[in-house]
């Protein structure tokens, strides 16, 4: 199933707020922006994260695009983030503002956010070296974000298949 289906399937099950992880910060705004062709808010949650974004301060470059993209109910979070945008998303997500965030799997290192389902784009990750297979530590960690206790009773996790995998067995 392309990525978007699942995304919009997801939301239409309730299994919302989510987190879809991509592996380069590049492919996490290049998702959010593709994503705000499709309705994944209504008029009245748009309206609520406008409110609580009233007074918040975006610099050019990178923070109009967040604002962009926040105006669209689509949150961003990785590592090359200004700490201050990281924050906002946390507390955009905390609040219940946000059902959809598009971020990499620094998520999975201490940040603790409602999430009920975690969509991972795929299972390899550039190393630095090379592209390679998450161990079983890097899943369970970015997997252990769905769910958390406190916030949900339990969580999911959605791997896609990448596009060049075997098919499914009918």
């Amino acid at each position: 199933t392309p990525l978007l289906e699942t995304i919009e399937s997801l939301l239409a099950a309730d299994q919302a707020p989510l987190y879809v992880v991509h592996f380069t910060q590049a492919q996490v705004v290049e998702r959010a922006q593709a994503l705000t062709s499709a309705q994944l808010t209504s008029r009245a949650e748009r309206d609520a994260i406008s409110e609580a974004l009233a007074g918040f301060r975006f610099a050019p470059g990178f923070g109009r695009t967040l604002s962009r993209l926040l105006h669209h109910g689509i949150g961003v979070h990785h590592g090359g983030m200004l700490p201050k945008y990281r924050r906002l998303v946390e507390r955009l997500t905390k609040a219940g503002l946000l059902r959809v965030v598009v971020g990499t799997d620094t998520l999975g290192v201490g940040v603790n956010l409602p999430l009920r389902t975690v969509v991972l784009s795929g299972l390899a990750k550039y190393d630095g070296t090379t592209s390679r297979l998450l161990n079983a530590r890097e899943l369970h960690q970015i997997a252990g974000r769905a769910g958390r206790a406190g916030y949900d009773t339990s969580g999911l996790v959605v791997v896609q298949a990448p596009e060049h995998g075997p098919s499914p067995r009918p």
